[in-house]
Formats: C-alpha cells, sequence, structure tokens
C-alpha cells in the first residue's frame, strides 16, 4: 500500500435503529468460521499465476473487476468505472465509453481515447499492488518506470513517470489543441492543455510541471524526460472548472469494511491519496442515496449503470 497523505474521503453510512446494548460485529472480518479444511478433494487451478503479477504467492484475488489485468497477455478490459481500460506493453489505454442503444440492447464499445505512455520501449508490466477499490500496474526498465494506479470511481486517469519521455496518443484524429487546429503540426507548452478529437470528444491533460508536447499525426511527445505524474480527463461541457479544482489530488487505493450494531449497519469506503485539495470521486446512484448532497459537483456523465457523478 502507498504511504497515505489523506484520511477520509468517503464515508456511506446507512442508518435504521441504534440499539446501543449490542456489541458492534465486523461483517468482513473477524474470527473465521472454520478453521478445519473442508472434506472435499482439492485440485491444483490448470491456470497458474504468471509473470504479470510483481508478486506470485498467494493468498490472491480470483474474481476481481481487474482480474484481466493478470490473464492471459493482461491486455483485456478492465472497468474502473466510468472509465474502461486496458495495460497494454506501450501503456495504458483509457477509455470514456459511449453507450449504443439499440431496439432490443444497450452496449459500448472499448476504444483507445488516449493512450498514457513514453517514447521507446517500456519494459516489463505488472501487477504491484491491489486493495478493496484499486490496482497498480507498473512498466518497467533498468532504470525508468511507468506506473498508473487505477482506483474505482477515478475521475482521471493517472500515470507516474520516472525518466520516462511521456507520450499522449489518440486513435482518433486530433483537431485542436487549446482551441487551435494542428494542421502542419503544433507545439504546446504548460501544466494544462486541452484536447479535441474527430469522434466530437475534449479531453483536458495535467502535468505535475511545466511541459513542452509536439505533435505529430495523433502522437504528443514530450519535449524531456518526466519525474513526475500526467493526469488526463474526459470533459463535459461546462464542467473544466470541476475538474481544474480537483486535479491535485490523486488517489492511489482504498478500503471497505462494514459493521452492524443492532439495528444499525455501517458501510465505509476510505480512500488512500496524495495531493492536497479534496478528494474527486464518481459516485452510482445507489451511493447518492446516502452522501450528503452538499459534497455533489456538476460533473456527470452517462454510463451503463446509470448516470455517475462526481463528489467531493
Amino acid at each position: 500500500m502507498h504511504p497515505s497523505l489523506f484520511g477520509l474521503a468517503a464515508t456511506l453510512t446507512a442508518f435504521v435503529t441504534l440499539i446501543r446494548s449490542a456489541p458492534p460485529v465486523d461483517l468482513l472480518g473477524g474470527a473465521p468460521l472454520s478453521d478445519t479444511a473442508p472434506p472435499w478433494s482439492s485440485v491444483q487451478h490448470a491456470l497458474r499465476p504468471g509473470s504479470l503479477w510483481d508478486n506470485p504467492e498467494g493468498p490472491l484475488p480470483t474474481c476481481s473487476w481487474w482480474q484481466n489485468l493478470t490473464l492471459g497477455d493482461g491486455e483485456q478490459l478492465a472497468c474502473v468505472w466510468p472509465y474502461q481500460v486496458r495495460a497494454r506493453g506501450d501503456g495504458l489505454h483509457v477509455c470514456m465509453p459511449r453507450k449504443n442503444v439499440g431496439a432490443v440492447s444497450i452496449t459500448t464499445q472499448f476504444v483507445s481515447d488516449l493512450v498514457l505512455g513514453a517514447s521507446g520501449d517500456l519494459g516489463s508490466r505488472r501487477v504491484t499492488d491491489h486493495d478493496d477499490l484499486s490496482v497498480t500496474v507498473e512498466w518497467t526498465d533498468a532504470r525508468r518506470t511507468l506506473r498508473t494506479p487505477l482506483v474505482r470511481g477515478m475521475a482521471y486517469a493517472t500515470a507516474y513517470y520516472v525518466r520516462h519521455v511521456p507520450t499522449i496518443r489518440s486513435v482518433h484524429a486530433i483537431l485542436a489543441i487549446d482551441g487551435r487546429g494542428v494542421e502542419g503540426g503544433v507545439s504546446v507548452a504548460g501544466k494544462r492543455f486541452e484536447v479535441e478529437t474527430n469522434d466530437g470528444q475534449r479531453w483536458i491533460v495535467y502535468a505535475s510541471r511545466n511541459m513542452s508536447f509536439t505533435l505529430s499525426g495523433s502522437t504528443l511527445t514530450a519535449a524531456r524526460p518526466l519525474d513526475g505524474w500526467l493526469r488526463v480527463a474526459a470533459v463535459p461541457d461546462g464542467q473544466d472548472a470541476v475538474l481544474d479544482a480537483h486535479v491535485r489530488r490523486i488517489p492511489l487505493g482504498g478500503t471497505v469494511s462494514a459493521n452492524a450494531k443492532g439495528d444499525e449497519a455501517q458501510v465505509r469506503f476510505e480512500w488512500e491519496s496524495t495531493g492536497r485539495g479534496p478528494l474527486l470521486v464518481f459516485t452510482l446512484p445507489h451511493h447518492r442515496d446516502l452522501l450528503p448532497e452538499a459534497s455533489a459537483t456538476t460533473l456527470a456523465v452517462e454510463t451503463l449503470r446509470g448516470e455517475m457523478r462526481a463528489y467531493a
């Protein structure tokens, strides 16, 4: 687990009637139901943990939302919500999926809207950390690192670089940067810039320090290596200010706990993060039944699970 620089960012609590005479019961932990092995015969699974695990020794999760990152070549889809991602040899592929509504179905299709990568070979790729709410994927060679914490509800996709020259590219044609056309190529400098693509999307790219990028085709390449982070976010119309205000707080992971006392039940989400300012996290409709409305922002996106709205 990464060092925590931020405490509790969100707590979801359901209250019914409090009976103070009953001691609290930990619903997700505590004493085991039994310490005796079950009577059934055991077999070794044919699919063994491979090189995509930084530490393949057990116990390891077997039914996590991010399991595709460790199965086979590890390049299959993982739904972080609202973003979908693929971790491939060339970097983190990020998609803000659009719903395709048909007569009898609603589907989404993964498209590499933006790819956070680097100039040159990234080296080997592994899952280096995971917890209840996140997984961390890291690419390393002899002296350089690219690390991406993938956290449920993240409002931005984040990549930490060590000595890499960052690249940002898209499967779409890039039409404009900061509102300027890009015919014949263009350079951009600063800590923040906007990218518009020919599929109608607009993304904001943030950097931990001033950076210079040059566009060639649909790839932006930095002028020098970065020891720091890049963050990217798809921007619904009119929501720039919300994203700008919260970009300096970065989620790294989190835990979920639950307990009951009499007729009171409590589910607690504790986010681990770094940086400054409030943490921005997307919520699902059933979360918002329990969250204070004062924490809601105007940033919202439509997903297969309904409207996801960001809370801070």
